[in-house]
Protein backbone atom coordinates (compact mmCIF):
# COMPACT_ATOMS: atom_id res chain seq x y z
CA UNK A 1 0.00 0.00 0.00
CA UNK A 2 1.34 3.29 -0.73
CA UNK A 3 2.36 5.89 2.13
CA UNK A 4 -0.04 8.22 0.58
CA UNK A 5 -2.71 5.96 0.10
CA UNK A 6 -1.91 4.41 3.90
CA UNK A 7 -2.08 8.63 5.28
CA UNK A 8 -5.78 9.25 3.84
CA UNK A 9 -6.71 6.23 5.97
CA UNK A 10 -6.24 8.52 8.50
CA UNK A 11 -9.50 10.88 6.86
CA UNK A 12 -12.06 12.19 9.60
CA UNK A 13 -15.16 9.69 8.66
CA UNK A 14 -17.08 11.82 10.98
CA UNK A 15 -16.51 15.57 9.37
CA UNK A 16 -17.41 16.59 5.85
CA UNK A 17 -14.74 19.82 6.03
CA UNK A 18 -11.59 18.33 5.89
CA UNK A 19 -8.29 20.14 5.33
CA UNK A 20 -4.97 18.08 3.45
CA UNK A 21 -1.95 18.16 4.90
CA UNK A 22 1.12 17.88 2.48
CA UNK A 23 4.68 17.44 2.61
CA UNK A 24 6.88 19.31 0.09
CA UNK A 25 7.41 16.13 -2.06
CA UNK A 26 3.86 16.05 -2.54
CA UNK A 27 3.36 13.00 0.08
CA UNK A 28 -0.24 13.48 1.71
CA UNK A 29 0.84 13.12 5.53
CA UNK A 30 -3.18 13.34 6.39
CA UNK A 31 -6.36 14.53 5.79
CA UNK A 32 -8.37 16.20 8.64
CA UNK A 33 -10.96 17.77 9.80
CA UNK A 34 -10.63 21.27 10.48
CA UNK A 35 -12.19 21.69 13.89
CA UNK A 36 -13.43 19.50 16.57
CA UNK A 37 -17.34 20.06 17.67
CA UNK A 38 -17.61 20.88 21.39
CA UNK A 39 -14.17 19.94 22.72
CA UNK A 40 -12.41 22.98 22.35
CA UNK A 41 -9.31 21.85 21.06
CA UNK A 42 -9.28 23.70 18.64
CA UNK A 43 -8.25 23.06 14.73
CA UNK A 44 -6.90 19.51 14.76
CA UNK A 45 -5.51 20.52 11.13
CA UNK A 46 -3.17 23.20 12.82
CA UNK A 47 -2.48 20.28 15.56
CA UNK A 48 -1.15 18.17 13.31
CA UNK A 49 2.48 17.62 13.20
CA UNK A 50 4.66 17.15 10.19
CA UNK A 51 6.27 14.09 11.29
CA UNK A 52 2.79 12.49 11.79
CA UNK A 53 1.41 9.89 9.80
CA UNK A 54 -0.47 6.71 9.16
CA UNK A 55 1.41 3.95 7.50
CA UNK A 56 0.39 0.23 6.96
CA UNK A 57 2.72 -2.76 7.31
CA UNK A 58 2.58 -6.75 7.73
CA UNK A 59 2.75 -5.64 11.83
CA UNK A 60 -0.38 -3.83 11.37
CA UNK A 61 -1.73 -0.33 10.63
CA UNK A 62 0.60 2.49 12.55
CA UNK A 63 -0.90 6.03 13.08
CA UNK A 64 0.84 9.44 14.67
CA UNK A 65 4.48 8.89 15.69
CA UNK A 66 6.67 5.80 15.33
CA UNK A 67 6.30 3.76 18.30
CA UNK A 68 9.85 3.89 20.03
CA UNK A 69 10.96 0.32 20.41
CA UNK A 70 13.21 1.33 23.34
CA UNK A 71 10.91 3.00 25.23
CA UNK A 72 9.46 0.52 28.46
CA UNK A 73 6.74 -1.77 27.81
CA UNK A 74 4.72 -1.73 30.95
CA UNK A 75 1.40 -3.96 31.26
CA UNK A 76 -1.77 -2.06 31.28
CA UNK A 77 -3.24 -4.04 34.81
CA UNK A 78 0.06 -2.82 35.78
CA UNK A 79 -0.75 0.72 34.92
CA UNK A 80 -4.08 0.45 36.51
CA UNK A 81 -2.91 -1.03 39.90
CA UNK A 82 -0.53 2.32 39.95
CA UNK A 83 -1.48 5.35 38.29
CA UNK A 84 0.12 7.40 40.27
CA UNK A 85 3.50 5.36 40.21
CA UNK A 86 3.72 5.99 36.09
CA UNK A 87 2.45 9.49 36.13
CA UNK A 88 3.85 11.80 33.35
CA UNK A 89 6.27 8.87 32.17
CA UNK A 90 6.43 7.46 28.77
CA UNK A 91 5.65 4.00 28.12
CA UNK A 92 4.32 1.57 25.71
CA UNK A 93 1.57 -1.00 26.58
CA UNK A 94 -1.56 -2.99 24.40
CA UNK A 95 -4.66 -3.92 24.83
CA UNK A 96 -7.48 -4.56 23.01
CA UNK A 97 -9.57 -1.33 21.39
CA UNK A 98 -13.29 -1.49 23.40
CA UNK A 99 -14.63 1.65 21.97
CA UNK A 100 -12.98 4.52 19.14
CA UNK A 101 -14.57 8.23 19.15
CA UNK A 102 -17.34 7.69 16.17
CA UNK A 103 -16.89 11.78 15.59
CA UNK A 104 -13.56 11.70 14.69
CA UNK A 105 -11.73 9.04 15.76
CA UNK A 106 -9.64 11.29 18.34
CA UNK A 107 -9.94 8.92 21.34
CA UNK A 108 -10.07 5.58 21.78
CA UNK A 109 -10.56 2.82 25.08
CA UNK A 110 -8.69 0.02 25.47
CA UNK A 111 -8.60 -3.12 27.83
CA UNK A 112 -6.67 -6.26 28.43
CA UNK A 113 -8.27 -9.16 30.06
CA UNK A 114 -10.53 -8.44 32.96
CA UNK A 115 -9.57 -4.84 33.26
CA UNK A 116 -11.71 -1.86 33.04
CA UNK A 117 -11.34 0.22 30.13
CA UNK A 118 -8.85 2.84 29.84
CA UNK A 119 -9.11 6.33 27.87
CA UNK A 120 -6.70 7.48 25.38
CA UNK A 121 -6.58 10.38 23.55
CA UNK A 122 -4.50 10.77 20.68
CA UNK A 123 -2.12 13.32 21.35
CA UNK A 124 -4.14 16.39 21.48
CA UNK A 125 -6.27 15.70 18.15
CA UNK A 126 -2.84 15.49 16.46
CA UNK A 127 -3.46 12.34 14.33
CA UNK A 128 -6.88 10.02 14.29
CA UNK A 129 -7.72 6.56 14.02
CA UNK A 130 -10.69 4.61 11.78
CA UNK A 131 -13.76 4.13 13.23
CA UNK A 132 -14.00 0.55 12.56
CA UNK A 133 -11.01 -0.58 14.90
CA UNK A 134 -13.42 -1.79 17.97
CA UNK A 135 -11.79 -5.14 18.72
CA UNK A 136 -8.88 -5.22 17.52
CA UNK A 137 -5.31 -5.73 19.06
CA UNK A 138 -3.40 -2.24 19.43
CA UNK A 139 0.02 -1.05 20.93
CA UNK A 140 0.57 1.87 21.74
CA UNK A 141 3.36 4.80 22.93
CA UNK A 142 1.57 7.28 25.79
CA UNK A 143 2.64 9.36 28.25
CA UNK A 144 -0.06 8.55 31.28
CA UNK A 145 -2.07 11.41 32.93
CA UNK A 146 -3.98 10.89 36.32
CA UNK A 147 -5.98 13.89 36.14
CA UNK A 148 -9.91 14.47 36.75
CA UNK A 149 -11.85 15.64 33.60
CA UNK A 150 -14.13 18.59 33.51
CA UNK A 151 -17.71 17.86 33.64
CA UNK A 152 -17.99 19.43 30.17
CA UNK A 153 -15.25 17.41 28.76
CA UNK A 154 -16.87 14.14 30.68
CA UNK A 155 -20.28 14.92 28.86
CA UNK A 156 -18.88 15.65 25.59
CA UNK A 157 -16.81 12.25 25.87
CA UNK A 158 -20.10 10.89 26.82
CA UNK A 159 -21.72 11.89 24.33
CA UNK A 160 -19.37 10.67 21.53
CA UNK A 161 -19.94 7.09 23.27
CA UNK A 162 -16.75 7.10 25.97
CA UNK A 163 -17.50 5.82 28.98
CA UNK A 164 -14.34 5.39 30.67
CA UNK A 165 -14.56 9.37 31.62
CA UNK A 166 -15.39 8.48 35.49
CA UNK A 167 -11.48 7.50 35.89
CA UNK A 168 -8.53 9.52 36.53
CA UNK A 169 -6.29 7.60 34.78
CA UNK A 170 -5.64 8.16 31.02
CA UNK A 171 -2.92 7.31 28.07
CA UNK A 172 -2.39 10.12 25.50
CA UNK A 173 -0.99 8.29 22.99
CA UNK A 174 1.64 9.65 20.39
CA UNK A 175 1.64 6.68 18.70
CA UNK A 176 -0.97 3.78 17.86
CA UNK A 177 0.04 0.53 15.90
CA UNK A 178 -3.46 -1.52 15.20
CA UNK A 179 -3.23 -5.17 14.32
Amino acid sequence: MSRRFAAILVACLGCSVSERSERPSGHVVAEVPRSCEGCGHGSAAEALAPSVQSTASAAGRAFGAPVDPTVVDVALASIIADPEGFQDRTIRTHGTVVRVCQRMGCWMEISDEGSPSIRVPMANHAFFLPRDVAGRSARIEARVRVAPLSAAMREHLAAEGAEAVTSTLSLEATGVVVD
